[in-house]
């Protein structure tokens, strides 16, 4: 008698182990996720590598991608963890770099760098940036800066789906990050 009431006693004894226990992978605690854009800075692999190199040294799970872009910017769109932010910037050089969801968006030069400066140039980039707006629903809020004069184009805050819509955009030259320089202390 005494087998039989210790055999059920052991099943429920490892099924509570096993259920109480977090694996390493799958510690990402879902109320802690925001979704941040992720930038494979200088990197000569594909976004594809990219993901599956951070996704094989455990610090990102495939479920938590929104996007990822290919085109004028290598990178992708997550919901991570701060935690998981941490481990990633830790990386340095080696790794990607975690951005806000401010980009700058740089037109193809129709005028073959002769309009650069001027009014004509400057004038085709503001109709441009109007048409972007409209096209991809941009509101004049998360515009930071239009630029006429020596590039075209404008800054901006995008969403997920916006960067991934403008990612293929043929009116666009490159997406880089919105990154503040400073100098001095």
């Amino acid at each position: 008698m005494p087998k039989k009431i210790f055999y059920p006693f052991f099943v429920f004894l490892i099924l509570a182990l096993v259920t109480g226990c977090d694996s390493p992978s799958s510690s990402v605690n879902l109320d802690e996720v925001e979704s941040q854009f992720i930038i494979f800075s200088n990197s000569q692999h594909s976004t594809d590598i990219n993901v599956g190199n951070l996704i094989d040294a455990d610090l990102l799970e495939e479920s938590q991608i929104n996007f990822k872009y290919e085109n004028k910017i290598k990178g992708i769109s997550a919901n991570i963890s701060d935690q998981q932010a941490e481990r990633l910037t830790a990386r340095g050089d080696e790794g990607p770099e975690i951005i806000p969801g401010k980009f700058i968006i740089v037109f193809n030069d129709p005028f073959d760098g002769k309009q650069n400066v001027t009014e004509e140039g400057n004038k085709w980039s503001m109709e441009t940036i109007k048409l972007i707006q409209f096209k991809y629903d941009i509101s004049d809020e998360k515009i930071s800066h239009r630029y006429g004069y020596v590039i075209f184009g404008f800054a901006a805050e995008l969403s997920d789906e916006q960067l991934f819509e403008l990612d293929s955009e043929e009116l666009i030259s490159r997406v880089s990050p919105d990154v503040i320089f400073n100098i001095g202390d």
